[in-house]
């Protein structure tokens, strides 16, 4: 399999070859920065029940930030003066780094430094062949590097202890040597078959490193940071660096929980793995990220344009990771939701974009413990239960919604299935979701107008419910698979026919659904029915939705 699979060859070639670079000052950046003093309170009270030591938070609503943080620095030292959190205090940002990355990675596409479709074996032709794998990761893509799907494990077996600590040689030099183990690892998946939570970053940022003049880190703060004016951002880059003078006197420090309860202070350490786990970023400059992130519509200039914009919202192949992201979608999110969290045992934070209700919401805590990853939850979880309080627009999913057939032509819809019944869920509004029950099952769904034909109609959009680990496999140790495990879409068969009178005619076949994916075709006039069929490998399989979308007279994303 290879990445064309999940995106359009045309779009690849686009993001390969063209460069649409705004300028640093007209980069999507936020209107107005502003504490909120009802989220202040309600992070009081969290913190005060939870025992953390500090814990921040904002929501970021069409370019304007509310952030609130309470806390200290520090557990060990009392809670008064220069030890308080302050907003500029930046948190480690655990595995939030990997949307960073891919946005350095996007940039560096547009710039054609290193494109997305750039192979490990181009880049590193003398690692092929080895004597375990031999070229089995030479066509691997940045793309899939970025989006956990390569097959990859989470650690190499090769890989010393201590791994990025343990030789006395450069930061670059030991990436290279990840890279090296990593490839003489066997994978534990095809290319594309699924997703599992590996370091494939670090090669993609061994490969820029290999490419161009500069480090990744230099990528990233020239390119994402300043543009963006996130001036409470850092990377650190290796053990040396922990107690950098940006982190603050006294320093915020993350913290370990301790078997009496009490919060125990850390140092820094990433060294080579820091662009999946080691980016530092305020809790303001987290906001900033995220706005960016919801990609602004046209004129407002970006950061990167919509090709980049598709492919960061796009889950790879079978698994559910675009580059950077766990994309999801969600009623609150009124569609698409682009999601992280991090954790690296020493901290926690969290990341979530809804970009059609111009909302992102982000959380950080300097400790690791579960009342540090509940109090990121909690957090989270009231500024979901107040979003009116932030003037969140109530405007659900305008393409999808508007445009669905369904919400100017009555419809009745019908299932079937080989293995019994097939349970339906309908809305009146505008959806369908179905089912599987059992493995191998084929439903076919129909949709047909309650009199007359359908109105015209060019799009077909399905979203698939949740990755599962496939039935009867046996799960590698943690260190191979990292804490999400192998995941993978049972559907594998898409077929929509479209009937005019009692003729049909086969408009979409796919082998896979996946998250919110929508194919393109032929206008279609005069249609009596359509029929969908979908066939699953393993239960359980179900679609969220299936809607008929009609045609769109110009791109929702202009280049």
């Amino acid at each position: 399999m290879n990445l064309t699979r999940a995106l359009p060859r045309s779009l690849l070639t686009t993001l390969a070859l063209t460069a649409l670079t705004p300028s640093a000052a007209s980069a999507q950046t936020v209107s107005l920065v502003t504490s909120s003093p009802a989220l202040r309170t309600q992070l009081a009270a969290i913190r005060s029940s939870t025992g953390v030591p500090a814990v921040a938070a904002a929501i970021v609503v069409d370019g304007v930030v509310y952030y609130a943080v309470v806390g200290v620095r520090r557990a060990d030292l009392p809670a008064t003066g220069t030890n308080l959190v302050a907003a500029s205090d930046e948190f480690c940002l655990g595995s939030v780094s990997k949307p960073y990355t891919a946005v350095a990675l996007a940039r560096a596409a547009e710039l054609n430094l290193l494109p997305w479709n750039t192979t490990i074996g181009s880049v590193f032709p003398g690692y092929f062949p080895n004597t375990v794998t031999g070229n089995r990761y030479r066509d691997n893509t940045v793309a899939q590097l970025a989006a956990h799907a390569s097959g990859m494990w989470y650690s190499p077996a090769g890989q010393p202890v201590g791994d990025e600590f343990s030789l006395p040689l450069g930061d670059d030099t030991r990436r290279l040597l990840y890279t090296i183990n990593a490839l003489r690892d066997p994978p534990v998946f095809a290319t594309e078959g699924g997703s599992n939570y590996d370091g494939g970053a670090i090669i993609a940022a061994a490969m820029y490193e290999a490419r161009n003049p500069q480090t990744f880190a230099q990528l990233m703060a020239e390119r994402v940071f300043t543009p963006l004016a996130m001036s409470q951002s850092h990377a650190i880059v290796d053990r040396s660096s922990a107690l950098s003078t940006w982190l603050g006197s006294p320093t915020l420090l993350p913290h370990q929980k301790a078997a009496n309860g009490s919060y125990t202070p850390q140092s820094y350490s990433h060294g080579i793995r820091w662009m999946v786990g080691g980016v530092h970023s305020s809790i303001v400059d987290m906001a900033r990220f995220g706005y960016m992130a919801m990609y602004a519509p046209t004129p407002l200039p970006h950061l990167y344009g919509s090709a980049q914009r598709t492919l960061l919202a796009t889950a790879v192949g079978r698994g559910s990771y675009s580059p950077g992201w766990a994309v999801g979608s969600s009623d609150a999110a009124h569609g698409v939701e682009l999601y992280h969290n991090g954790d690296d045992g020493r901290s926690h934070a969290t990341m979530r974009v809804w970009p059609n209700r111009r909302v992102a919401i982000v959380t950080a805590v300097n400790a690791s413990s579960a009342e540090a990853t509940s109090a990121c939850n909690q957090a989270e979880a009231w500024l979901m239960g107040h979003l009116a309080d932030f003037g969140v627009s109530a405007t659900p999913d305008a393409d999808v919604i508007d445009n669905a057939v369904t919400r100017t032509t009555p419809v009745t819809v019908t299932a079937s299935s080989n293995s019994g019944s097939a349970p339906l869920v309908t809305d009146a509004s505008y959806s369908t979701g179905w089912t599987a029950s059992a493995a191998g099952v084929v439903s076919t769904i129909t949709i047909a107008p309650t009199s007359g034909v359908l109105p015209p109609f060019s799009r077909i959009f399905l979203d698939e419910g949740a990755p599962v680990q496939p039935p009867g496999f046996t799960s590698p140790p943690a260190w191979q698979i990292g804490g999400g495990g192998i995941r993978t879409f049972p559907i594998s068969q898409v077929t929509v026919v479209a009937y005019a009178g009692g003729v049909g005619t086969v408009i979409a076949n796919s082998d896979h659904a996946g998250r919110r994916r929508t194919i393109s075709f032929p206008t279609q006039t005069n249609v009596t029915r359509v029929v969908v069929t979908v066939q699953s490998t393993f239960a359980p399989a179900s679609l969220r939705a299936v809607h008929l979308l009609r045609p769109i007279t110009i791109p929702l994303f202009p280049l």
